[in-house]
């Protein structure tokens, strides 16, 4: 693992050989000042003789570093590669917020926005739409050409909804074929009713599907 000592002044005053892929991130050797922000954690850990911890990305590898203030008043700096924790991680967050199949927030996420989206318009006294969106008798779909078949039905949906909206609104997969969309400051009424005609417009039209043709319709219930 990394291990650094620096002056008081955050300038390198040793690394050991696993440091190496950091110093050449940096740009530096022995003698050389950190780069900023970490030179100044640096004078700010021998100033305060408090510890601080951070992360720094070194090519495709990110570090946990120590900095830790020592009795000489250099300051001693401690790596370890949390690389694959910090994917495990984000792997893990990836899984609990967006759906698997089509990619989309998931229910878990869209009621996470939707929470911060009502607040925030409560705020600025402005105003929030919220789309629920199925996909009409998509049982039979799934009957009729088989899960695999309706599985790229909804990853084209997932698109077409995509497609349908701009930023900041937010399109969702809360389940099977249910899909929602938060439209955030509508002005009018009917530029309400305008986007969810047009979401369901775009739903309804044809997909192809392993070579045939297949044609579905679509519902929009509007909170």
């Amino acid at each position: 693992d990394p291990v650094l000592r620096l002056s008081k002044e955050g300038k390198l005053v040793f690394a050991n050989l696993p440091s190496q892929d950091l110093l050449s991130a940096w740009e530096i050797e022995v003698g050389a000042p950190l780069p900023e922000p970490y030179c100044q954690m640096a004078v700010d850990v021998a100033k305060s003789g408090q510890p601080v911890d951070v992360e720094a990305t070194a090519t495709e590898t990110i570090y946990a570093l120590s900095f830790q203030p020592s009795e000489d008043g250099d300051i001693h700096v401690f790596g370890r590669d949390v690389t694959s924790f910090r994917e495990a991680r984000e792997r893990l967050n990836r899984m609990a917020n967006f759906d698997r199949l089509t990619g989309l927030p998931n229910r878990n996420l869209f009621n996470d926005r939707l929470g911060q989206t009502v607040g925030q318009a409560k705020r600025d006294e402005s105003t929030v739409a919220v789309h629920l969106i199925n996909i009409d008798n998509f049982a039979e779909v799934n009957k009729t050409l088989g899960l695999a078949a309706g599985d790229k039905i909804l990853q084209e949906a997932a698109e077409r909804l995509q497609l349908g909206i701009r930023e900041p609104h937010t399109v969702a997969r809360l389940g099977a074929d249910e899909f929602a969309v938060i439209q955030i400051g509508p002005r009018s009424a009917n530029s309400v009713a305008s986007l969810a005609q047009r979401l369901m417009d775009g739903l309804s039209d044809t997909y192809r599907v392993d070579g045939e043709t297949v044609r579905v319709t679509s519902s929009a219930g509007i909170t």
